[in-house]
């Protein structure tokens, strides 16, 4: 299992804690977010309002406007974890994920550091 595809692990994990859920959930970021999958990662994510409720955030048929847009909700991500700034297809100013039924918020600067060893750069 070592060598699956992040992918497959991905849906593994997410079919054992939500059963019959992952197409859904995949299905709502192609809608409100994005899906990125790679023989490197796996990501479902979305632009969303850090200032928000964790239920709103959570809420993954909710979608903010641009205006509101500052932070990246990765919902779901398995493979190397340095590769998801690279794609995340622009720069917000934060980051945030789900950890024991809590939404934990960071600059993304911050992160970005702290994951990979450097402030990622975005070609905008």
């Amino acid at each position: 299992m070592k060598n699956e595809v992040p992918s497959v692990l991905a849906r593994r994990y997410y079919e054992k804690h939500h059963p019959d859920m992952f197409n859904y959930v995949v299905e709502q970021h192609f809608l409100n977010g994005y899906v990125r999958s790679s023989p490197i990662c796996f990501c479902l994510f979305r632009p969303v309002n850090v200032h928000s409720p964790d239920e709103v955030i959570l809420d993954i048929k909710h979608t903010f406007h641009k205006p509101q847009q500052n932070c990246w909700f990765i919902f779901l991500f398995t493979g190397n974890l340095k590769e998801v700034f690279t794609i995340l297809p622009f720069r917000l100013p934060y980051c945030a994920y789900e950890h024991n039924s809590a939404i934990r918020r960071f600059e993304t600067d911050y992160i970005s550091n702290k994951i990979t060893g450097k402030v990622h750069t975005w070609d905008q």
